[in-house]
């Protein structure tokens, strides 16, 4: 994640795991930092994504649990 990380310009990350948590599941503590700058470049190369994009668009969403039943969650 860390070599990725490097080949798409973010000069100021580092990754100890790729879930984002400070604790792994052996409860050693890692660490992932990123600078403001790194997350902008980061966010500003997802909306390139058609998926992505069309993600952060979305201005509400509902999940249901089955076809046909009520919404469960709404965003």
């Amino acid at each position: 994640m860390n070599h990725l990380a490097t080949l798409i310009g973010l000069k100021n990350s580092s990754f100890s795991n790729v879930n984002g948590y400070n604790l792994s599941e052996n409860k050693v503590r890692g660490v992932n930092t990123s600078s403001a700058f790194d997350i902008a470049l980061l966010f500003n190369r997802a909306m390139n994504l058609e998926l992505f994009a069309k993600i952060m668009a979305t201005k509400e969403y509902k999940c249901v649990s089955s076809p046909g039943a009520k919404p469960i969650n709404k965003w």
